[in-house]
């Protein structure tokens, strides 16, 4: 799935709400996976203490990408 229609996805599962506020909710839970992904290593399946001991994780690129279609949207 590409970044842009992760976004897209994300967005409208958030049911009830006004598009800002699904635009919000779905920004916190991004930041949230890529606080998660920036301190996990898939290779080596380890954890680093800092986020710039592994900054070119693809997980971590990925969801930043999303991000930036988010605020897109």
């Amino acid at each position: 799935m590409t970044p842009k229609e992760k976004a897209i996805e994300l967005v409208d599962k958030m049911y009830g709400v006004t598009d800002y506020q699904a635009k919000q909710s779905a920004l916190i839970a991004v930041d949230e996976i890529i606080i998660t992904c920036a301190f996990y290593d898939y290779k080596t399946k380890k954890y680093f203490e800092h986020c710039s001991d592994y900054n070119d994780n693809y997980f971590v690129t990925y969801w930043q990408e999303v991000r930036r279609e988010i605020e897109k949207l």
